[in-house]
């Protein structure tokens, strides 16, 4: 009856924001003390049960030519939100945006990386980013933090962001179809680890909607999620990487897979580390073929 119970509570908690294993504060209440250890425990014991073993995976065979991209060129911008000021902090969208920038930068990328940004300073950096576009072959986009969809449209969430009504949000927070627009390149890529609930009820005549809309990719572009539409992130234990991140740090580097196959390998990842609750999506028009790395 036990773990009847766990089940239940969690799911039920679920509803009303971003997880966090190991940060007390956002638990519930009636949480105690060892009921958080047990929940730390439960989400390491399942981490390591469910390692990803690429022997397990078939994946699409390999072009009969693997592509040269020793001159491809590649611009990441990354931008990390951790520190709210007028809603919960999370615990490890900092940790995801510098160990992303290692990453990238290790496979080519120029990275452009800011951390806890308010509504001013993401907006120049966004359109910043978007006017050295021209010179590139390859944008990326990734975002950890707050983000939520009002009336289908999606939100990212600065720091200085106001939560009170959805007019706050729409007017205080970066519409996320602007970075769209703003990447033109032959292959870009938008990676959204964003995980918080719209928490306006029908009590204050406003619809409760969860975590983000899927938006439909223009033509060569692939917009990865944490999580399928309207559901919610784990941001995982405190002071390491969000479940969705610690996944992409895993699999990006791989060499020799499509990008496609590369997300692929990301889902199966988070669903069996989450136990079914989180499964990541991606909405794809890539024309281009596209691996983050090459080894011939």
């Amino acid at each position: 009856m036990r773990s009847i119970y766990i089940i239940i509570f969690f799911v039920s908690f679920n509803l009303f924001g971003c997880i966090q294993f190991g940060d007390s504060k956002i638990l519930p209440e009636r949480g105690s003390s060892d009921y958080i250890g047990v929940r730390r425990s439960q989400y390491i014991n399942i981490t390591n049960k469910h390692k990803y073993n690429t022997k397990e995976e078939s994946v699409n065979p390999l072009p009969a030519n693997l592509p040269d991209i020793t001159n491809e060129r590649r611009i990441a911008l990354i931008i990390g939100n951790a520190d709210y000021f007028n809603m919960d902090k999370l615990s490890n969208p900092i940790n995801d945006a510098k160990a992303m920038k290692r990453l990238l930068s290790e496979l080519g990328f120029e990275v452009l990386e800011y951390e806890n940004v308010n509504f001013k300073k993401m907006n120049k950096a966004i359109d910043e980013f978007g006017k050295r576009l021209k010179d590139y072959d390859v944008s990326l986009f990734f975002y950890a933090g707050h983000g939520m969809q009002i009336k289908g449209y999606n939100y990212l969430i600065p720091v200085d962001g106001i939560y009170e009504t959805e007019n706050d949000i729409q007017t205080s927070s970066i519409y996320a179809k602007k970075i769209l627009d703003k990447m033109k390149c032959k292959t870009n890529i938008i990676i959204l680890d964003a995980c918080r609930n719209n928490k306006f009820g029908r009590s204050r005549g406003i619809e409760k909607i969860k975590g983000l809309v899927e938006m439909k990719a223009p033509s060569d572009f692939l917009i990865a999620y944490a999580t399928s539409t309207g559901e919610i992130a784990i941001d995982g234990i405190a002071g390491t990487n969000g479940v969705y991140t610690s996944a992409l740090l895993e699999h990006i580097p791989t060499a020799n897979i499509r990008i496609e196959d590369m997300f692929k390998r990301v889902r199966i990842e988070v669903v069996e580390n989450t136990n079914k609750m989180q499964t990541p999506w991606e909405s794809t028009s890539l024309t281009e073929t596209f691996f983050f790395e090459v080894q011939k």
